[in-house]
């Protein structure tokens, strides 16, 4: 799905943060991204309840309570999407901030204790350092080099197999040749779709951003330095594309035949996000690809996307954050929970580590 470009609007200072602030000017992008005034609709997207009329399905509440019962190492640590960091004598370091790649405006819209954080914080440590003109990362990983790679069948015709004539629609639907679908690969396709999905069913509150690239464009008009946690390549490859290639199309599959039916799935991630539910949240998306056949494909994705990684985030904001006090970190919020998370990680690192409200 293409995004373009949001025209600049001109302006002295600091981007206005609007929206949901109270009494602020609407909030605008700036530098890479351009900038954006919310108004009125950032405000209906920033009501959790605008979100979908109904609650989730009984079904889908009941897996997700079952996932988070039989995994509760997992799932630790999921009452939250913002931390405060101290050092052993007490002193405030810095915050870590769980962000939701989906381009959806409650993902998007910063609380404003967090927004003032942000601003007053001196540095900022994200996943990746985009340093793209592009609003969306998942079209950078669809448009990455490292996913043209050969293989012996055509993904389509894989696909077609195991879904048969539901691919094709969705590709058509988002503009997509069966060539570049051919290219990409299984999961990025995967990660294309359902991205592209956000801005379908659920428009009211759609966003051409995510939060991880705006807070890399106020950074850059602040002149505050990015720190990046792990570089592009590093992060494709956790991604999955070492997923056996069966997994990957397995899952592809799965996904497609849920996409046709009454997908529960977005708002419930998105609602468990707002409410600041992240194991809610990563339950929900890790359900979307799970049944009795993609299991342990899931398990072995969801090891790749997390554990490895959040040793190495860890690492990396240990380092940023005894190196000097007033550091931002905004990445991925599945990083933040369980045992192996970075909230666990920097506490057995001698860190203080407490949830920060919201409201």
């Amino acid at each position: 799905m293409a995004y373009s470009r949001p025209r600049t609007t001109q302006g002295s200072g600091l981007m206005r943060h609007g929206g949901c602030v109270r009494g602020v000017m609407p909030l605008v992008t700036g530098l890479l991204a351009g900038l954006l005034v919310f108004g009125s609709a950032a405000r209906a997207a920033c009501s959790l309840e605008n979100i979908t009329a109904t609650a989730p399905p009984q079904d889908l509440e009941a897996a997700v309570d079952r996932e988070i019962a039989a995994r509760p190492e997992r799932y630790s640590n999921g009452g939250s999407r913002f931390w405060a960091v101290s050092d052993p004598e007490g002193r405030p370091t810095g915050h870590l901030y769980g962000t939701l790649h989906i381009p959806h405006g409650i993902a998007t819209w910063l609380p404003p204790r967090v927004y003032e954080t942000f601003l007053a914080s001196r540095r900022l440590a994200v996943e990746v350092d985009a340093g793209l003109p592009t609003p969306n990362r998942d079209a950078l990983r669809f448009q990455h080099p490292i996913f043209m790679v050969g293989r012996g069948e055509p993904l389509s015709l894989a696909v077609e197999r195991l879904a048969p004539g539901l691919l094709e629609p969705e590709l058509r639907r988002y503009g997509i040749t069966q060539e570049q679908a051919d290219r990409a690969g299984p999961f990025a396709l995967t990660r294309r779709l359902s991205g592209a999905r956000c801005l379908g069913p659920h428009q009211a509150g759609a966003s051409p951003f995510i939060a991880d690239l705006l807070l890399q464009d106020w950074a850059r008009a602040l002149g505050k330095p990015i720190h990046a946690l792990e570089n592009q390549d590093a992060a494709l490859r956790a991604s999955g594309l070492d997923l056996p290639l069966p997994d990957q199309v397995q899952l592809l599959a799965l996904a497609l035949r849920r996409a046709q039916g009454d997908d529960a799935h977005v708002p419930a991630l998105i609602r468990s996000y707002g409410a600041g539910r992240i194991d809610r949240a990563v339950a929900v998306g890790l359900s979307y690809l799970v049944d009795d056949t993609t299991r342990q494909a899931v398990d072995a994705l969801d090891g790749r996307l997390y554990a490895g990684r959040n040793a190495l985030f860890a690492d990396r904001i240990d380092r940023l954050l005894r190196r000097e006090a007033g550091l931002f970190a905004a990445f991925g919020a599945g990083h933040l929970i369980g045992e192996g998370g970075v909230v666990a990680r920097l506490r057995e690192r001698g860190w203080t580590v407490v949830p920060v409200p919201l409201q």
